[in-house]
């Protein structure tokens, strides 16, 4: 919700029977959280996750209470989100609509990867769905095109993962793995993780 007067903007929970549960508008500091909120999603833990033109994408608890804000891979990158969802691995995933790039970020707000850029025939890529059945990322453009990219196999999403550095290895498989299966729908750019 946003107030196009005071600039100003806030997310508010209701129950599946609206009743209101939550208000979310100032982080503990009392500073805005939202000012041009655009699209919302909640992940696999219950983290509540919007995108906010100004503001980057802004991640808190379903209480309330602001876990980060992720505005890009570096301070020079200015993050134009829109499209947001998460993976059945509770990473976020997100356009942004200034580099025309979808961006991985995992659950605590660290850059992953750009999981697709314009080298793979996005431009202005403008919202996202993950199809969990077949696991298929969904992309929308504001060309009136969505295509479909597979970039996770189910295997993955079924292990616990300790540390990053066990992470980054089972990914190292699955990139290999998915070399050799070639996928001709599917996007993998992983240089930076697996640097």
């Amino acid at each position: 919700m946003r107030n196009i007067e005071t600039k100003k903007g806030r997310v508010v929970l209701y129950s599946d029977k609206g009743h209101h549960i939550q208000t979310m508008q100032h982080d503990n500091t009392g500073q805005d959280l939202y000012s041009v909120p655009r699209y919302i999603t909640e992940n696999r833990n219950r983290d509540v996750i919007v995108s906010d033109w100004h503001h980057g994408v802004v991640v808190t608890e379903r209480s309330g209470k602001h876990r980060f804000s992720y505005r890009g891979p570096t301070s020079r990158h200015r993050l134009l989100p829109c499209g947001i969802c998460t993976d059945p691995l509770s990473n976020i995933l997100v356009c942004d609509a200034g580099s025309h790039t979808v961006h991985l970020v995992d659950v605590d707000g660290n850059f992953l990867s750009l999981i697709l850029t314009q080298q793979h025939g996005i431009n202005i890529p403008y919202c996202l769905g993950y199809d969990d059945k077949n696991n298929l990322l969904l992309l929308g453009s504001s060309h009136n095109t969505i295509k479909e990219y597979r970039y996770i196999c189910r295997k993955d999403c079924l292990k616990e993962f300790h540390s990053i550095d066990e992470w980054k290895n089972d990914w190292k498989d699955a990139l290999i793995s998915f070399r050799k299966e070639h996928y001709a729908s599917a996007v993998f750019q992983l240089n930076s993780l697996l640097d």
